[in-house]
């Protein structure tokens, strides 16, 4: 079934981060930092381990098909660090008048929403059959099947 997952868009993450028990339908793949024990530190101070790497296919709310990486993390929320959405090659503005961000190579716009305090990227999560028959068409976007 499709999942619907709600990200928040943060400025001070250095990695986009994922506990991939919110993220079904998406393998968490050990990398080299995870297999070597590293973790990340949260804001309190304490010590988060890296799960592995995940790349999130998804369909954004404008209706478009897009992959996201992620580094799998027991947290409580995705975050999206805003500093890896600027290396992918966007604008992140957050403003009251409406927060979003912009792909600069396309033109695309995908809108956030606040909640709490915090602007929300929502997307939409699609079962892992469909990734199967939709490979062909994500790679266009940056995806590569583990």
């Amino acid at each position: 079934t499709w999942v619907k997952v709600s990200v928040a868009v943060d400025s001070g993450a250095c990695e986009s981060v994922a506990d991939p028990q919110q993220i079904p339908n998406v393998e968490c793949v050990e990398a080299e930092d995870s297999r070597n024990e590293e973790y990340f530190q949260s804001a309190t101070g304490d010590p988060i381990p890296n799960l592995g790497g995940m790349v999130v296919p998804m369909i954004t709310r404008e209706h478009t098909l897009r992959a996201m990486q992620f580094t799998g993390a027991p947290v409580a929320k995705p975050l999206a660090s805003v500093k890896r959405i600027c290396m992918a090659g966007h604008t992140v503005v957050f403003d009251e008048e409406g927060s979003y961000l912009y792909n600069k190579l396309t033109g695309e716009t995908n809108m956030l929403r606040e909640e709490l305090g915090n602007y929300m990227l929502d997307i939409y999560v699609p079962p892992s059959d469909w990734v199967k028959q939709q490979a062909a068409n994500i790679e266009g976007f940056g995806w590569q099947q583990p």
